[in-house]
């Protein structure tokens, strides 16, 4: 494995991703927390399509990525800025799958540990369906910004710490009667690890 993770780090090409930056932070929209914490926990199917940069000792890189995320399954895709595809997880309840860009299917019960198998990243997949939406699931404790969307998060997960900062949010109008602020700009940190996300694209099935 430590081949393949080589690979990918020869693989990737970077850039910075302060060029990217191409969705406008929407003014702020206030809620009520508890019904808002209430429609995202309702909120079971959507996609979304950004940009992630990550920032170790390591390595300083940029990856696109696409989520899509039903009630059976959370679906990440990652690629370089030239659509080439870097792996392609799904994560059910009987596991995880992962299809590498040379077409190898690997299984393994963690989507945490598998990633971080064939890619060196640390992503905390398990928690990331609920938290790029907004909601601090499994948190132990968390923050609201003036307009009580989330602003921080933080949880222990085994030896790992993560801090999470919502930068910015969009306004995002699944139906003509409803405006709901969704995250697009965010960073999260674990240890010298560094994970910052933009937001491009919300699809909401819901």
């Amino acid at each position: 494995m430590k081949t393949l993770r080589l690979h990918f780090l020869l693989f990737l090409t970077v850039f910075y991703l302060a060029g990217c930056e191409s969705v406008p932070e929407e003014p702020g929209l206030s809620v009520l927390w508890q019904s808002h914490h209430r429609r995202l926990d309702e909120l079971q199917e959507y996609q979304l399509s950004g940009k992630l940069g990550i920032i170790s000792p390591e390595q300083r890189q940029n990856l696109n990525f696409s989520w899509k995320q039903s009630a059976e399954s959370s679906e990440l895709r990652l690629t370089t800025f030239l659509g080439q595809t870097v792996l392609n997880l799904t994560v059910t309840a009987q596991g995880t799958e992962a299809i590498t860009r040379d077409g190898i299917t690997h299984h393994h019960s963690s989507p945490e540990a598998l990633v971080y198998e064939l890619t060196g990243l640390i992503l905390p997949v398990t928690y990331m369906r609920d938290w790029i939406k907004g909601l601090p699931t499994a948190a132990d404790q968390y923050t609201l910004n003036e307009t009580n969307t989330l602003a921080t998060l933080n949880k222990r997960a085994g030896s790992q710490r993560w801090n999470v900062h919502y930068l910015g949010y969009q306004a995002i109008t699944p139906t003509e009667a409803e405006t709901l602020p969704l995250p697009y700009k965010m960073q999260l940190d674990q240890g010298n690890f560094t994970l910052k996300i933009m937001i491009s694209k919300w699809v909401l099935n819901q």
